[in-house]
């Protein structure tokens, strides 16, 4: 079985200059945690997942909506803190070594490209699932004549069990943003109004600056005359 097999190949990427918000958003409405981050000529810089954002924000749920929100502590972009050179595997690259690399690396994905072109991802959990539905599935009468390195049933189970001890090693040591960071909505609402103050202020002194200096350039007209 190869990556080609498994890999998400309809990939959602944003480009270097993209607010962290609108990068969770993207992740949130798509479903998936990892964001790939690609330079204004679409090569690939970075990648950035939902851990990455924990440093500058927290997770939260609406209590009105029931969906899940993003607090923004630290404004920045995606490429201040995204994963710079992201691990890549080729598409024709085993699913096991492929799995080898993730357990090695401790990463949650691998960015699959060929030469130069991001042409999917494979993450942990597509590996997870395939499994499940290898796991679940009837043994096949007939082998695959065009899987050049297919995988058995004891194989797959193995892997699904590595795969689900690597998951709770990950969930166990990351923290839970709303047992750990309970988000006080009426302090989130105050750090809001801060921050709404501080642009409000900022643009005014923009303003401000800008009127000295025709002032100036007036006044300075004037004596010439």
């Amino acid at each position: 079985m190869r990556v080609r097999d498994l890999m998400s190949s309809k990939v959602v990427s944003a480009p270097v200059g993209t607010p962290v918000q609108v990068a969770f958003e993207l992740m949130r409405d798509g479903g998936f945690r990892h964001l790939p981050v690609l330079s204004t000529k679409g090569k690939l810089m970075g990648i950035l997942s939902d851990r990455d954002l924990r440093g500058v924000g927290a997770f939260f749920k609406d209590s009105n909506s029931g969906i899940d929100e993003f607090l923004v502590t630290e404004p920045t972009t995606v490429e201040k803190i995204m994963v710079a050179d992201p691990v890549t595997v080729s598409p024709d690259a085993t699913i096991s070594t492929a799995v080898k690399i993730i357990r090695d690396k401790r990463i949650g994905c691998l960015v699959v490209t060929e030469g130069d072109e991001m042409v999917g991802i494979l993450s942990y959990l597509d590996v997870l699932d395939a499994a499940e539905r290898a796991h679940d599935a009837p043994a096949p009468e007939k082998p695959n004549l065009e899987d050049t390195q297919p995988m058995n049933r004891q194989e797959l189970s193995n892997l699904r069990q590595q795969m689900e001890a690597e998951l709770s090693e990950f969930r166990a040591n990351t923290p839970n943003p709303k047992a750990d960071n309970p988000v006080d909505l009426s302090a989130r609402e105050t750090r809001l109004a801060e921050q709404e103050s501080r642009r409000s202020a900022l643009e005014k002194e923009r303003a401000d600056a800008a009127k000295q200096i025709m002032d100036d350039i007036r006044s300075q007209l004037d004596q010439d005359d």
